[in-house]
């Protein structure tokens, strides 16, 4: 881990990696600057487009979240192929966050009566028969890119 993060400073000190351009720049550019780095999957990149840089559109199709929400609300025998969510989450776009989010909670509720998994973005406690709702909030100090902000709503 320690060499992971040598590398990854290396990478910035080196001026391969374009922090401050990040804004201008479209998920796929940033994914590649960033797996270039050892240590560092694509995964983990789009991780960071949507819960630091608040990207809208990512939907990440090697998250078995993903896949086993995508299972549950087809009511597939097995989960889809990352190439076959690709494929369904074309349509959802621009706004494939929104749906990875619905996803991750729908497979915490289909798996097998255990409780939802309380996720790092999740905002306060909720109350049984409440829902989590995630909506993107502009917020200036950003520069009109997006945050995402989680409410909680009775359903």
């Amino acid at each position: 881990k320690v060499e992971y993060l040598v590398d990854l400073a290396l990478h910035v000190d080196s001026g391969r990696i374009h922090v401050k351009q990040w804004d201008g720049m479209d998920d796929e550019a940033i994914i590649a600057e960033l797996v270039a780095i050892r240590g560092i999957g694509r995964w983990t990149v789009e991780m960071m487009l949507m819960f630091r840089l608040g990207r809208p559109d990512v939907l990440p199709l090697d998250d078995l979240g993903i896949r086993k929400g995508a299972q549950a609300v087809d009511k597939l025998d097995a989960m889809p192929t990352p190439k076959a969510l690709a494929a369904r989450g074309a349509r959802w776009g621009p706004y494939r966050s929104y749906a990875s989010f619905y996803l991750w909670r729908i497979a915490d509720a289909a798996s097998a009566g255990k409780q939802a998994v309380k996720r790092s973005q999740d905002g306060a406690p909720r109350a049984p028969g409440q829902a989590t709702i995630f909506a993107p909030v502009s917020d200036s100090s950003l520069r009109s890119s997006w945050r995402w902000q989680c409410a909680s709503s009775s359903q």
